[in-house]
């Protein structure tokens, strides 16, 4: 049986020695366009705050209790008032999956249930929630799922230690034209590799 392996580093996936893209590397062609006028070193100092933030929540949602930078500690405030607010049952946390068909991976910030429903969400802590970036996330993360989850949402952590929810509409148009870019690119750097 094939076995999924994500290398943090790299932020690389891989089955069997052989590399997947990522939702996130299938989804630069929007990435770009949304992002494409900010300054990298804003983007990059985003990024790691980020990926602190997510850490603490997952070791907070795993132990009840975590250490993190002074920078972070606000967002970690407002994810507990979620937590408090919610009470999610989570049984998927940062869970690294693959579409076996479609051949790309992924890591699912969080799936379970809240208000007896099924939520497949994803943990956000930009000023501003993208829409356009977000949604075809969120529904290549569902189609990663063995059933379409009832509510895709956006846990917003804001800075002031206080949060927002926002409900993304499933539609996988963008993910699915974003693929076949993304396939387009790889066909054509594999011919001219063989080329050389």
């Amino acid at each position: 049986m094939s076995r999924l392996i994500f290398y943090d580093e790299g932020h690389e996936y891989q089955v069997d020695g052989e590399r997947v893209p990522s939702v996130s590397e299938i989804l630069r062609f929007i990435f770009r366009e949304v992002y494409g006028d900010i300054n990298q070193y804003i983007l990059d100092n985003a990024a790691d705050r980020g990926t602190r933030i997510h850490k603490a929540c997952e070791l907070l949602d795993k132990y009840g209790k975590v250490e993190c930078d002074e920078d972070v500690v606000p967002y970690v405030k407002g994810y507990l008032r979620f937590l408090r607010d919610n009470k999610p049952q989570w049984t998927m946390i940062e869970c690294a999956m693959m579409h076996n068909e479609l051949r790309y991976a992924g890591t699912i910030d969080r799936f379970g249930m809240i208000d007896g429903r099924t939520v497949l969400a994803d943990i956000k802590s930009s000023n501003t929630i993208q829409t356009r970036l977000v949604t075809p996330q969120l529904a290549a993360y569902a189609m990663m799922l063995p059933e379409k989850p009832e509510r895709l949402l956006v846990i917003h952590l804001v800075k002031d230690g206080t949060y927002k929810l926002r409900d993304i509409p499933y539609d996988d148009s963008a993910f699915m034209a974003c693929l076949t870019l993304h396939r387009l690119f790889e066909k054509k750097g594999k011919r001219r590799k063989n080329e050389n």
